[in-house]
């Protein structure tokens, strides 16, 4: 784009070619909304239910979660719950890298006091 006047959508089309993943949904969420992605998460024992809320239909991003002492381990979240285990000795030990621009919500409360 040397010395040229491109437009936005030039510029998502060239990062989607350049990385060969679909990153469409990714940039309406973040420069079409107003919205920062919610990971609604519950924890029922040594399992964590999980899945995106405050998203555009399709919403599709991986995202880092602390799951075990060890390290950060990428899921992939969607608008319906998922479940993976929980490793983790102390399941308040729970958290979202930091390195991406989403909101964590424990719904396990909401959830339950509905039931």
């Amino acid at each position: 784009f040397w010395h040229k006047t491109v437009m936005g959508w030039q510029v998502e089309e060239y990062i989607i070619e350049q990385t060969g993943v679909d990153l469409a949904t990714v940039f309406d969420q973040y420069l079409r909304t107003t919205l920062i992605p919610v990971l609604e998460y519950r924890i029922d024992g040594s399992t964590l239910h999980y899945r995106w809320a405050d998203v555009v239909a399709g919403f599709d991003m991986q995202v880092g979660v602390r799951l075990s002492e060890s390290d950060f381990t990428v899921i992939h979240p969607s608008e319906e719950w998922q479940t993976v285990p929980l490793e983790l000795s102390d399941p308040s030990e729970f958290a979202v890298d930091a390195n991406y621009y989403v909101t964590a919500r424990d719904v396990t409360v909401e959830e339950g006091a509905g039931q």
